[in-house]
């Protein structure tokens, strides 16, 4: 978290300050989401890729590729939530140090807006995610039966 100077922490004492806090931990908490979601992706990339070709065997071709586009669609998405993020942190960061007079409505709008953003992005990775794990369970089940039959 930012230093805060004498005037900031008169500031941080009042309400708007606390307000100014409270989202900065918050927006540092959606930093860490995202990140972790990043990972989850290349992870969930690695395993289509893993299993890419028992899948292209089958008859699930239409779904892997709707998957996988899935995929880079909420990886795209997560880039630009991380992006706007990160900038909306910087801007609170400036306001605890900075104590000048603002608009505080202007900084609750756009924490707000990012909070449905996050919100709508961390649904729609669910529904990734079990899309994958339900691609990909048929493919290992695939890969496991052709391996019983060969024995």
């Amino acid at each position: 978290m930012p230093k805060k100077n004498k005037t900031s922490q008169s500031e941080a004492s009042g309400a708007d300050g606390k307000s100014l806090q409270s989202s900065y931990v918050v927006t540092e908490h959606w930093m860490s989401d995202l990140q972790f979601f990043n990972e989850e992706i290349t992870f969930l990339r690695n395993v289509i890729n893993k299993y890419f070709l028992t899948l292209i065997e089958e008859k699930n071709i239409g779904s892997t590729r709707a998957v996988a586009a899935d995929l880079s669609s909420i990886e795209k998405e997560c880039a630009d939530l991380r992006a706007r993020v990160a900038g909306h942190l910087k801007h609170l960061a400036h306001r605890i140090e900075n104590p000048f007079p603002y608009n505080a409505q202007e900084y609750q709008d756009e924490h707000a807006r990012l909070e449905d953003a996050m919100t709508a992005m961390m649904k729609e990775f669910r529904v990734v995610k079990k899309e994958v794990f339900k691609v990909s369970e048929y493919a290992i089940d695939s890969e496991k039966s052709k391996h019983l039959l060969e024995r």
